[in-house]
């Protein structure tokens, strides 16, 4: 398992997704660090969830905590 990127998955309004495509930029705000991470879109689901006209979205990032070697 390669340890050195995360994917993020998150659910985005219809209108909001139509103008997303893959190897767009995109940043990943996580709760307690300070700055979002920059990460590139890795899919955009051509499936709408229909009970909360969502698409799902992934975005690739590098994993801020490194590989296993490096946790402290």
């Amino acid at each position: 398992m390669d340890l050195a990127q995360v994917v993020a998955r998150a659910h985005v309004a219809q209108v909001d997704a139509a103008h997303l495509k893959a190897g767009d930029t995109a940043t990943i705000a996580v709760p307690g660090e300070p700055k979002p991470i920059k990460g590139r879109v890795t899919l955009v689901s051509p499936a709408l969830d229909p009970s909360s006209t969502t698409v799902e979205v992934w975005v690739q990032a590098p994993n801020g905590w490194g590989a296993p070697e490096t946790w402290h």
